[in-house]
């Protein structure tokens, strides 16, 4: 049964990833800690492990649809490439910074993000 939850999961981050153009880690990191009880560290690192090949299918996707170009991949490779430098350093932060804290701060990040796509 468990399973068969985390699959209905997956069908709706994947999704609601594909429409909204976002990585599942705001959807999939809330619902494994509302739905699933999964600790807070540990949820953000399957949020990760999940987000990448979300990601490759759907940008696949709008490259199929004519929604992204190759000047497109341009701007993303040059985002990639400064994201993989920083992320083992978020990771280290991460992992020494209290489960509240991290909850706090990404339920900010989200709220702020609302706010600015409803308001901005």
């Amino acid at each position: 049964m468990e399973k068969l939850k985390l699959g209905f999961a997956g069908l709706v981050v994947g999704m609601l990833s594909g429409l909204l153009g976002v990585g599942g880690g705001i959807f999939i990191v809330p619902i494994l800690l509302t739905f699933f009880a999964t600790p807070q560290h540990k949820a953000q690192a399957i949020s990760q492990g999940v987000v990448l090949p979300t990601a490759i299918v759907s940008a696949y996707f709008y490259t199929k649809n004519g929604i992204i170009g190759e000047a497109d991949y341009t701007i993303a490779a040059s985002m990639v490439i400064f994201s993989m430098l920083c992320a083992a350093y978020g990771v280290k932060l991460m992992k020494n910074l209290p489960a509240t804290t991290l909850k706090k701060a990404f339920g900010f990040i989200m709220v702020v993000a609302g706010l600015k796509m409803v308001w901005g």
